[in-house]
């Protein structure tokens, strides 16, 4: 397990990718409070070419190999959070194709340190924890936790808010801990 760990990769950069067009597209920028100064150079919008200088369709067919999903969409939704993942503070170099509209494309080269659980990147927007507006068949609140998101701070807060709930929904979605 240790194995295959260090070859997928448990950390990863500040940086959403989704599949745009057939393309992957870097879809969202973490805000980090220490941010590197190299990822002021990364858009919304740039194409991702490389990882480490392994193309990216070539590391995706790698790492379909090891993993499952019940859809076609899912598996690229797992993969797209795996691609940039590797040993934590490793460096992640990206090459980059910055679409620059009538004008040819700009190629960049980027690198970033590997920080960041990669079970975080699936970003999640949101409240961690709440009672929500639904109710259940009988009238009760229903309340919230979002685990991978959930901090060891944040615990008695979310009991909490909670506690007057009947039901509970544990999102349990990327939960590594």
């Amino acid at each position: 397990c240790a194995q295959l760990n260090d070859w997928v990769g448990t950390h990863s950069v500040p940086l959403k990718l989704g599949n745009v067009e057939g393309k992957t597209v870097v879809t969202f920028i973490m805000d980090d409070t220490e941010k590197e100064e190299a990822l002021n150079s990364v858009k919304v919008g740039d194409i991702l070419l490389s990882v480490d200088g392994v193309p990216v369709e070539q590391r995706r067919q790698e790492l379909m190999k090891i993993f499952a999903a019940s859809t076609p969409q899912a598996l690229r939704w797992r993969l797209d959070m795996k691609l940039l993942a590797g040993p934590l503070n490793s460096k992640c170099k990206l090459e980059l194709q910055r679409p620059n509209g009538a004008e040819s494309p700009q190629t960049i080269t980027v690198e970033l340190t590997r920080s960041i659980p990669s079970s975080v990147v699936s970003v999640r927007t949101g409240p961690v924890f709440t009672t929500l507006d639904t109710k259940d068949k009988f009238g009760n609140p229903i309340g919230y936790i979002d685990m991978s998101r959930l901090s060891m701070l944040e615990i008695d807060d979310a009991i909490e808010a909670i506690k007057a709930c009947t039901s509970l929904i544990l999102d349990i979605r990327g939960h590594t801990k």
